[in-house]
């Protein structure tokens, strides 16, 4: 563990050469104030206007807060002595998508010369601050002499890059299924899918591996290589299984190819027209050093394992407070076993349900990390996607009693809902030093 602070709350830990963030907000690290515009802004103009009242006004908060994003990672990464130019990949959570250009503006004037490995997740904004327009975390190489430039891999005509490369690893930037002009047609669907939404679903996600496996091909690796996948999407959960029955079309319950994984409902993706975006994390060269472990998550397809360790990492998957037995989601303490029916004890407010749910998935967790030989001191990141960020502080007091302490760097993620079961509200996945 090799954590620091930063003025503000922003926590970043190092593990396999990377940084790891947790979420880096658009507050000014000099006054705590949420930058909301670029009047009273203390450093220069933040990105070119546009040069049109109806573009320039209502994105001006959107262009102030990249731009101060980017001055808070500048502080944050000095802090180790590194600069923007060590970014290996950034995901970037708005809730407007008509935000992204003037973003990426900003983003253009910050990060000059390629682009790191890049997510985009719209995210639904009715229970945050509603003057957030824009947040992120970012992976950052240790070494102050990496060069994002000579770790590219692809890009064509793409805005970001196919892949960075750092160390064993490569980041893949979210990737959407659309058809592009040439495309095949689409692999017939399953019959059990009915609606047009879900054949949709399933074309996309029959091109989005097709075009993940190009890219691990170009850069010397393969499908099996990969460590971890984010599925992003803004369909129902409840469709979801349109998504899964075209990931079996390429992987299996074999060793080989299964992997870290989780899937989440959110308000969008980079792209207004797709229905979903996966980014992935993966070896850089043959799958030679990977390595599954943990049980199969509660839920999970079969080519989906507990967690995944390779390049000095261990990735987990997406876990919810769900008995596997019964497929019941875990809401009360008493629906605990006897390390967590107590945790309420001496507590006067009523129970929201909200800590018995997190305890349950952090049992599951650690399960995960016991069997890569890891525990949670081990752990330099943590998302949390939840469908109420209010309840987070909640889920901190839990945290502490896993974690012993302090919270490794964490990204809080707003989501629609996550898996089957819509009363689950919370999902968590952990990186740890492997």
């Amino acid at each position: 563990m090799n954590r620091k602070d930063l003025t503000g709350g922003h926590l970043s830990d190092v593990a396999a050469g990377m940084v790891f963030s947790g979420t880096v907000t658009p507050h000014d690290l000099d006054t705590g104030r949420l930058v909301t515009g670029t009047a009273g802004l203390a450093t220069a103009a933040p990105g070119p206007d546009v040069g049109l009242m109806f573009f320039d006004v209502p994105e001006d908060a959107a262009r102030a807060q990249a731009f101060q994003l980017y001055e808070n990672l500048t502080a944050l990464l000095g802090t180790r002595g590194l600069a923007l130019g060590n970014i290996v990949r950034q995901r970037l959570f708005l809730t407007d998508v008509r935000d992204l250009a003037a973003i990426e503006r900003v983003m253009d004037e910050a990060l000059a010369g390629p682009l790191p490995a890049t997510s985009v997740i719209v995210v639904p904004d009715h229970l945050m601050d509603p003057e957030i327009k824009v947040y992120l975390d970012v992976v950052a190489a240790a070494d102050p002499e990496w060069a994002r430039g000579g770790s590219v891999v692809g890009s064509g005509d793409r805005r970001y890059p196919d892949a960075i490369r750092c160390g064993d690893l490569l980041f893949v930037s979210a990737i959407d299924g659309l058809p592009a002009a040439g495309d095949p047609a689409d692999v017939m669907p399953p019959s059990l899918l009915r609606t047009d939404r879900e054949r949709q679903a399933f074309g996309e996600t029959i091109r989005t591996f097709e075009r993940l496996a190009e890219i691990l091909k170009n850069a010397g690796g393969d499908i099996a290589g990969v460590l971890k996948v984010n599925g992003w999407v803004r369909l129902p959960m409840r469709e979801y299984g349109s998504v899964v029955l075209a990931r079996n079309e390429y992987f299996d319950s074999s060793e080989r190819t299964m992997m870290a994984s989780t899937g989440l409902q959110v308000a969008g993706v980079g792209s207004a027209q797709a229905l979903l975006a996966f980014d992935a994390i993966a070896l850089a060269g043959r799958a030679a050093g990977k390595k599954v472990t943990g049980a199969a998550s509660a839920i999970s397809s079969p080519y989906v394992a507990g967690a995944a360790a390779g390049g000095g990492l261990v990735i987990t998957s997406g876990e919810i407070p769900v008995d596997i037995g019964d497929r019941r989601v875990l809401a009360a303490v008493t629906d605990l076993g006897p390390a967590g029916r107590l945790l309420r004890f001496g507590r006067l407010d009523a129970e929201s349900g909200f800590e018995a749910r997190a305890f349950k998935v952090y049992e599951v967790l650690e399960g995960h990390l016991a069997a890569a030989g890891r525990t949670f001191h081990d752990v330099v990141h943590q998302s949390v996607f939840t469908t109420d960020p209010r309840l987070v502080l909640e889920l901190e007091t839990v945290a502490r009693r896993f974690f012993g302490g302090g919270q490794p760097p964490t990204t809080v993620i707003p989501i629609v809902s996550t898996t089957p079961f819509p009363a689950a509200r919370l999902e968590i996945e952990l990186i740890a030093s492997g």
